[in-house]
């Protein structure tokens, strides 16, 4: 909002951003948000009885729109939990193993030491909770404690307690604003989380390759649809073993090559076919320290890769025992994710610009410089001789009268007056009213 008023001294230049200023209203001096004074015209062009220079008075603030509060924050570690197919003899049951926990199966014991895991970036993406719900969103947003503007989260508090008294802040780099004389127009980056909510794109349950990503009873999950190697501790308690032990041998091949995005979510897919005589398992590395596996018996499944490459050209070792078998000839050319950037916002008094367009703004806008520099530099000749001030403004009121009497078509235009000085402006939605055009009968 923005409120014109008498300048004195030098008032203007000791506005900081945090001044509660009696020139704004009540609701704009709770708001968080950031005062501005910056000088503006005098004299009746500009709504003031004095040729002082004026000051133009500006605070850029947040209003709520919903009661909705979003959490935002990254698992950088995840707890693992494995399901594991145990065959004893005919009998066959499904055990869960979590990390350096061990778990009683009859007479043995069974303990998870290590797990390979494919290394998905989204694993690693911000999620966005709505607290109090069920519902989750995973895009880019700003890390806490650290706002990025253009991004979603700028707007940030302490707790979840600061957030119910909307006590929060947002950098001041998210609108870029211009004062003048009659208004103050300010451009807001910035993303809305409710834009985004209904996008089933992001939205969990989430699905990536072979990641499923799901938020209930306030755990975000993520299931590993496939197959891997773990190395897990096995210790038998007055058991006999019998083992038997044969070298398995399998041959994939290439069905489709690579296909997909880089650098996003769902990565690069491609077919592989693997043969083998008995059922096995094949291990396929490609980057070095993420190991995939599947099952191998005549069947095809589906590779999935993950990297900043566009023309990925890579020949990735398999194996189906402890030693490696051969190599993967994997390329393809993947195209790039493109992320529309935010609307911008922008706010201000739009009846300054219809202002502009009238021929007779610019001449006003002279009259108005020409007066700011008479009382700049001869303040005492204005105060000392107030009949020569009424003079003046006796030839101003009769200059705007001709001016406007044959500026003008006999029809005056229907103009919509702008906002008042304590007035609410729109709310960031960069919805302006426009000019009306005059109509000649």
């Amino acid at each position: 909002m923005a409120s014109n008023s008498y300048c004195q001294g030098y008032q203007c230049e000791k506005v900081s951003t945090s001044d509660d200023l009696p020139e704004f209203s009540l609701l704009a001096r709770r708001a968080p948000g950031y005062s501005h004074c910056t000088r503006a015209c005098g004299c009746a062009t500009c709504g003031c009885f004095l040729c002082s220079p004026g000051c133009n008075f500006w605070r850029l603030y947040a209003l709520p729109k919903t009661n909705n509060i979003y959490q935002i924050g990254r698992c950088p570690t995840w707890t693992i939990t494995a399901s594991v197919i145990l065959e004893v003899g005919e009998k066959t049951s499904l055990i869960q193993l979590v990390a350096a926990k061990p778990v009683h199966v009859g007479n043995e014991i069974f303990t998870l030491q290590a797990i390979s895991t494919p290394q998905v970036p989204i694993l690693y993406q911000p999620m966005v909770i709505k607290v109090g719900t069920n519902e989750a969103i995973t895009t880019a947003a700003s890390d806490p404690q650290q706002p990025a503007p253009g991004s979603l989260g700028v707007f940030q508090c302490r707790s979840e307690d600061d957030a119910r008294r909307f006590q929060c802040t947002f950098p001041h780099e998210t609108c870029s604003c211009s004062p003048s004389d009659f208004h103050t127009k300010c451009t807001c980056n910035y993303r809305n989380p409710m834009d985004l909510w209904h996008n089933q794109e992001v939205k969990l349950p989430f699905t990536s390759g072979p990641i499923k990503i799901d938020y209930q009873n306030h755990t975000i999950t993520a299931e590993i649809a496939q197959q891997t190697a773990i190395l897990v501790h096995i210790a038998f308690q007055n058991t006999t073993i019998s083992t038997f032990h044969y070298r398995a041998k399998c041959a994939p091949s290439v069905i489709q090559q690579l296909t997909g995005c880089k650098s996003c979510h769902s990565g690069a897919q491609a077919i592989i076919f693997c043969q083998s005589k008995l059922p096995t398992t094949i291990n396929v590395e490609c980057d070095g320290t993420n190991v995939q596996s599947f099952p191998c018996n005549n069947i095809t499944f589906q590779l999935n890769i993950y990297t900043d490459e566009a023309e990925f050209n890579k020949n990735c070792p398999y194996s189906c025992s402890d030693k490696s078998d051969g190599t993967l000839h994997l390329f393809g050319k993947l195209h790039t994710m493109t992320i529309p950037p935010p609307p911008s916002k922008e706010l201000g008094q739009w009846w300054a610009r219809a202002a502009d367009e009238v021929p007779i703004g610019n001449i006003l806008r002279d009259i108005t410089q020409f007066l700011e520099k008479v009382a700049w530099f001869f303040p005492s000749l204005i105060f000392q001789y107030p009949l020569l001030m009424l003079i003046v403004m006796a030839t101003v009121v009769i200059m705007l009268y001709f001016l406007f009497r044959y500026n003008f078509p006999s029809t005056p235009p229907a103009i919509f007056l702008g906002p008042r000085p304590h007035q609410q402006l729109p709310e960031s939605r960069g919805l302006l009213p426009k000019r009306a055009k005059p109509h000649h009968h």
